[in-house]
């Protein structure tokens, strides 16, 4: 119900300004009756999105590799200690007969990863892909 132009362009051009992307920003306005004027209005929305933005912060993903690792017990603090490290973190171990778990790789540094493990453990850790996913680096 607002006048044409008045809410969802000036919330879209502060969303590409940023350069945001896979983004929602909502704005609720109580406030009804006619006294903003189609100028003030325009002003409204994209004050309050872009105060949203900034009291929500913005988040920065990044598609990883979510590795499943195998190794024996005497090799885990060093694996581990190697991963922290490479600012990867153990997720979901299960301790077996061996040590299970799986981490999630940037897919840029996949080859630098897996070949510190293979090095640190001399070449018996088991590493197999498990598939991908996004997730968080920044935000």
């Amino acid at each position: 119900g607002e006048p044409a132009g008045t809410a969802g362009r000036p919330i879209l051009d502060v969303i590409e300004k940023e350069n945001l992307r896979n983004t929602m920003v909502v704005v609720v306005r109580y406030f009804g009756g006619i006294l903003l004027g189609a100028a003030g209005l325009r002003r409204a929305y994209a004050k309050a999105a872009a105060e949203g933005i900034l009291t929500a912060g913005i988040a920065t993903y990044a598609l990883h590799e979510i590795l499943a690792v195998t190794i024996g017990y005497g090799e885990y603090d060093r694996v581990v200690s190697c991963l922290a490290g490479a600012g990867v973190t153990v997720e979901n171990a299960v301790y077996g007969e061996e040590v299970g778990f799986t981490i999630a790789v940037p897919l840029r540094e996949v080859g630098q990863v897996t070949g510190r493990l293979v090095d640190i453990t001399g070449g018996r850790a088991r590493i197999e892909a498990q598939g991908r996913s996004y997730r968080q680096v920044k935000g």
